[in-house]
């Protein structure tokens, strides 16, 4: 993690990477349909809401996301920055106050998908850098939860 630096503003803002791996029963191709889906991207990381999907030819492009903290709603994007079919898919994440990226990796595994999700997020924004704490604690606790429970529902 990097610690922000004061010098008259904000000069190194913090961003922490997140982690967590496991096996889904389900072929990585089935996975990867439901990847291409923006409603299979809610409640991962940040994204408590997701809305106004945009799908090119089968395939995920990007999308709106919502998440409420400090009881106010903030509102982002996620794009598609990389994918190989049924292999890897990357999306970058922005929002005001924080940004960062959410990438999945599928690996054939026996019967079913190793299924191996980073998550990188970082402040944007003076008030979440005041929090960043906070925030990182929140994403800690609840990512390894998030990826087990996308998992589960295959």
């Amino acid at each position: 993690m990097t610690a922000p630096t004061l010098r008259g503003s904000l000069s190194a803002m913090p961003e922490d990477t997140f982690h967590h791996r496991t096996t889904a029963a389900a072929a990585p191709e089935r996975i990867w349909q439901e990847l291409q889906r923006a409603a299979t991207w809610q409640g991962f990381g940040m994204m408590e809401t997701v809305s106004g999907e945009v799908v090119e030819n089968g395939h995920l492009r990007s999308f709106t996301w919502s998440a409420i903290a400090a009881g106010t709603r903030h509102e982002g994007s996620a794009r598609v920055i990389a994918a190989e079919a049924g292999r890897r898919i990357t999306l970058a994440l922005e929002a005001r106050e924080v940004g960062g990226e959410i990438t999945v990796d599928l690996a054939p595994e026996g019967l079913g998908t190793d299924l191996a999700v980073t998550l990188t997020a970082r402040s944007q924004g003076m008030i979440a850098g005041l929090f960043w704490g906070v925030i990182r604690d929140a994403l800690q606790r609840a990512f390894p939860t998030q990826v087990e429970d996308f998992a589960a529902a295959f």
